[in-house]
């Protein structure tokens, strides 16, 4: 009967385990890297809403946001959100830093409100999906960086 002998599976297992326990940070890693990705698209993409300068109707009866409303969301901090789950499970929202709120004249007035306004559109506003285009044309490149990121964590852990 023939025989086969392997050496270094203790050294492989430990650094199966080890990479099982870092799991999750290798997640929150490449994830905050692929949302920021995310986020600074969203952040250019706020540049092409449309404004015009005063709130008459078109002929749709609909206008478009002001150019104080579009200052107020392009102006507005945006960041990740803290890495929320268990395991190597780790969800994230790109979102409005800070408290959220801005002044347009004298009125203070919720961000996210404003830009859902614009993205959606409303009975008298009409929709610009600027940030659903951008999230559409950074998911390549976030998934991307979340695979480069995590194979480099990897990395580390079985080149030690």
């Amino acid at each position: 009967m023939r025989t086969m002998q392997m050496t270094g599976l203790d050294e492989l297992s430990d650094k199966l385990a080890l990479a099982e326990r870092a799991a999750q940070g290798i997640a929150k890693a490449s994830l905050y890297e692929g949302a920021g990705v995310v986020a600074d698209a969203i952040r250019g993409s706020l540049s092409q809403i449309k404004t015009e300068p005063y709130r008459y109707a078109n002929s749709d009866n609909k206008r478009l946001p002001s150019p104080e409303e579009k200052a107020l969301v392009v102006n507005a901090q945006y960041g990740v959100a803290k890495h929320q789950g268990s395991g190597a499970e780790v969800n994230t929202v790109v979102g409005i830093a800070g408290d959220g709120y801005g002044m347009i004249g004298n009125k203070r007035v919720p961000v996210a409100m404003v830009l859902r306004s614009i993205q959606s559109g409303t009975s008298f506003m009409v929709a610009q999906p600027v940030v659903r285009k951008a999230i559409n044309r950074a998911k390549g490149e976030a998934s991307a960086k979340i695979a480069a990121e995590a194979e480099a964590r990897l990395q580390q852990i079985f080149k030690d």
